[in-house]
């Protein structure tokens, strides 16, 4: 799961809440505490999905599933993690929505090549993906790093999506604190992505290349401006 989870200052909600997508399930263990966003739940397991597999998508191979029947609705993950965020959630979103989920470029079952990582080339990894699935326009919700690449498709391709909700995104990297990295959730999340990589991955020994390759998107994005984000909002 992604370091900059607790630790991105602005949430920004666009086209609505997540509400708008029907009852969230939390899953286990996340019982209210007076200090709940420094805990981090265990995530459960996966639901059975309706389909899954590997595409070709731009220059990479992507893994995806897809749940349940309904207008279709992406859930874009968080920076280091998997799909697999998304697991308690699935089951109630499937009762209204195909759900179709996918591991971001490098993440989890996901292959990445040479190209540097930017909100944009993960946008158009999606939109590929969708493109492979016959999905001309779908609801999204994308938390941390999948919610600034909602916004970058929200920005760039604003017909591409219905709804679009986002969580823990921030639009510049001015909202990255200089302390992210002593947050108690951050030190439980790190070794987590890390299982999470070196059971899923492809090539797990190069984990360490992956994150500091996240890590210098990071540093420098996203750069969305205002009078970027307010048409794409209202559009979207």
């Amino acid at each position: 799961m992604a370091p900059l989870h607790a630790s991105r200052r602005k949430i920004l909600l666009a086209g609505g809440v997540l509400a708008t997508f029907g009852t969230v399930g939390l899953g286990p263990g996340t019982a209210l505490a007076s200090n709940r966003w420094e805990t981090l739940p265990e995530l459960p397991p996966m639901p059975p999905a309706t389909t899954s597999g590997y595409l070709d998508v731009n220059d990479i191979s992507v893994w995806y599933a897809t749940f349940g029947e309904g207008k279709p609705l992406v859930l874009l993950h968080g920076g280091l993690g998997t799909a697999g965020q998304w697991a308690g959630q699935i089951p109630a979103f499937a009762r209204q929505f195909t759900v179709i989920v996918m591991d971001s470029r490098g993440h989890g079952r996901s292959t990445r090549s040479a190209q540097p990582y930017s909100y944009e080339l993960m946008a158009s990894d999606t939109l590929a993906l969708m493109d492979k699935l016959q999905i001309q326009k779908a609801s999204l919700v994308g938390f941390s790093d999948g919610g600034c690449t909602g916004l970058a498709i929200a920005i760039q391709n604003p017909e591409r999506i219905d709804r679009l909700a986002v969580f823990g995104a921030n639009y510049n990297a001015s909202a990255l604190k200089d302390d992210w990295a002593d947050k108690p959730a951050v030190k439980l999340a790190q070794p987590r992505g890390k299982a999470a990589y070196l059971r899923l991955s492809k090539t797990p020994a190069d984990f360490d290349n992956f994150v500091a390759a996240v890590v210098k998107m990071w540093e420098t994005e996203p750069n969305f401006s205002e009078d970027q984000l307010q048409p794409a909002v209202l559009a979207a």
